[in-house]
């Protein structure tokens, strides 16, 4: 079994990354249109079997296809180039912070929304409360 930073070095684990996050966006795009499979392969001009592909993950897109799907929600594919032991140094600071809130003991403790955020200019890894929008400092990544 490979430990979680050899996992971060392994272009299996990306490719799935990237096919949950198109899965995600399309979802959250069909439940915002309130669309089904086929509505949406009729709004993209493409069969239901490919939505299907796209929602079950089944697909190994082009850089061109990601694009295009992409920009069909009307949103544009980013991509940022991190270095594998930065991801794996903000992925114990995550665990950290969430095993923090699951010790508080509050009742709201499971509902707390976090979000990692990397400011690329202060390299601060900041815990953001989205319920209340409060920024923590949690730790300076150097």
């Amino acid at each position: 079994m490979l430990t979680k930073k050899e996992l971060l070095k392994q272009p299996e684990y990306w490719i799935e990354e990237i096919q949950n996050e198109l899965f995600r966006q399309a979802t959250d795009y069909m439940q915002q249109k309130h669309y089904n499979q086929n509505q949406l392969a009729h709004e993209w001009g493409v069969t239901k079997g490919y939505i299907s592909q796209i929602l079950k993950g089944d697909c190994n897109f082009t850089l061109k296809k990601l694009a295009e799907i992409s920009l069909l929600m009307g949103k544009a594919p980013v991509l940022n180039f991190i270095p594998t032991d930065f991801l794996y140094e903000l992925e114990l600071i995550s665990d950290s912070v969430l095993a923090y809130c699951d010790s508080l003991n509050n009742s709201n403790a499971s509902t707390l929304l976090l979000k990692i955020e990397i400011s690329k200019q202060s390299k601060f890894v900041s815990c953001v409360e989205l319920k209340r929008f409060d920024v923590l400092n949690i730790s300076e990544v150097a």
